[in-house]
């Protein structure tokens, strides 16, 4: 695809902070997708202005929703197989949020706000700042990957990883 047929289907370019929020987030998603296929998700489909952002809104969507959302399914323990046969709903569906920011980046009120209520109703909610943060989120909320983690994208532009790689080869200054 050619960069002007990129630029008409994408819009204007977005701040580097979220293109690096963009990328971390795609290759989760991919790592996701084959990590953890057990695990159920989708995009929060957030709106693109305030137009859109109201009509979201009318459809049900909350501000601070999270990046990610997903579900899965839990391995019934003894105790809630015998509450299933007592007559009792066990719910065996978990929940996570996920919500990916760049290096420098913090949750807005809105986003602090739908985590504690999101929490609240029980489910798990992490702040990732790179595919290892999310993929040990996934862990610590009890699931387990089919395979390991990947090896982290380098989001530095050539002229950081040129600067970081001289840098590693400067003395070492005396303090």
């Amino acid at each position: 695809m050619k960069v002007d047929e990129y630029k008409k289907l994408v819009g204007k370019p977005r701040k580097k902070m979220q293109q690096e929020e963009y990328k971390l987030h795609v290759d989760f998603v991919n790592h996701m997708r084959t990590a953890f296929p057990q695990v159920l998700f989708t995009h929060a489909g957030k709106g693109k202005g305030k137009a859109d952002g109201m009509f979201k809104k009318r459809m049900g969507y909350r501000a601070g929703t999270p990046d990610l959302i997903m579900w899965w399914k839990v391995e019934p323990s003894i105790l809630n197989k015998l509450w299933s046969l007592l007559g009792f709903s066990v719910n065996l569906i978990h929940s996570g949020g996920i919500e990916f920011k760049a290096a420098k980046g913090s949750m807005s009120d809105g986003q602090d706000s739908f985590e504690s209520i999101f929490t609240q109703y029980g489910g798990n909610y992490a702040l990732c700042y790179s595919k290892r943060d999310a993929h040990k989120a996934l862990c610590s909320w009890g699931l387990v990957p089919v395979h390991g983690c990947g090896a982290e994208v380098d989001l530095r532009t050539q002229q950081e990883k040129v600067r970081d790689s001289i840098a590693a080869f400067a003395p070492l200054k005396k303090g």
